[in-house]
């Protein structure tokens, strides 16, 4: 076999090998985004609901003003978002996850500025017990 020959069966083992890695994530990826939506659209929300309860926070929210609203939509990746609202309080933000079953919690009062994800558990849970 000739050495240019060889070159080039090496180049392309490489290029192959190096979108391996790109495609699989992507791959990946677009497999979990259809899963999450085939899950959501069998759930009900109020077994969104029921699963963001188990969770101590929202169970106290949902205590602590039991005339709550809710709204709900998808997210990136499987996330079910759920916005609880009361007309004279604060607001909760609940991400449940269709993929790993994770809660993720955000609190915020009527006159706040957005929401975070990345707030402190206890922040959430104070905004809740204490109010605004």
């Amino acid at each position: 076999m000739e050495k240019r020959t060889k070159i080039i069966i090496i180049g392309i083992a490489c290029l192959l090998g190096a979108t391996w890695f790109l495609w699989v994530p992507i791959t990946l990826m677009t497999a979990s985004g259809w899963f999450s939506s085939f899950v959501t659209a069998i759930t009900s929300d109020e077994e969104y609901v029921k699963k963001a309860s188990q969770n101590p926070t929202v169970r106290q929210y949902i205590e602590s003003y039991p005339e709550y609203t809710t709204n709900q939509h998808n997210e990136f990746l499987g996330w079910r978002v759920i916005h609880f609202d009361v007309e004279k309080g604060p607001s909760m933000y609940v991400k449940v996850s269709n993929l790993h079953g994770g809660i993720k919690v955000s609190a915020t009062c009527p006159n706040s500025q957005g929401i975070s994800f990345s707030q402190n558990a206890t922040l959430a849970q104070q905004i809740v017990t204490d109010g605004c």
